[in-house]
């Protein structure tokens, strides 16, 4: 949000809260009149009509609701979306860790288990090591920049 908040030159107070948790209840009381967070964290509200959704902060529309705008739309190149990652410790073993790769592609290709995502806007992307950690990093320098044009101070190298 702050990153769409100084890149389209808008001036919405930032109420931090530690996470969905208290924000999504926030909300819904009236405590604050926006609020960004996942889909996964309000789709309850959504479908009941507590809340509603007006743009969503992929590069592309989510197809689930095709005539809600992306911020993308409004800011160009905006895409602030998150990864979850399947991780391990460093040292597993090469064999362990070339299963663990084999059982993961197979799972995340299976058209069953992709079906369980249907009704969310999670999808399904099995990205190998090392491509991923790059994804992450390309992730982290991004929210570095989102936290500079806030004027929020970081340390993160």
């Amino acid at each position: 949000m702050e990153a769409f908040n100084a890149e389209a030159g808008l001036r919405i107070v930032h109420v931090p809260y530690k996470g969905s948790g208290q924000s999504v209840p926030a909300i819904l009381a009236g405590d604050v009149p926006i609020l960004m967070t996942s889909y996964t964290a309000t789709a309850s509200h959504i479908k009941t009509g507590q809340l509603t959704l007006i743009a969503v902060s992929s590069a592309k529309r989510f197809s689930k609701f095709p005539s809600v705008p992306s911020l993308s739309e409004l800011v160009k190149d905006y895409d602030y979306t998150s990864e979850t990652g399947i991780m391990t410790t460093a040292g597993v073993p090469g064999v362990v860790h070339q299963k663990l790769i084999s059982i993961i592609k197979r799972v995340s290709e299976d058209a069953q288990f992709i079906s369980k995502f249907k009704d969310t806007a999670l999808s399904i992307n099995f990205v190998p090591y090392p491509e991923f950690s790059e994804e992450l990093k390309k992730g982290l320098k991004k929210y570095q920049h989102s936290l500079q044009l806030a004027n929020i101070p970081t340390n993160a190298q």
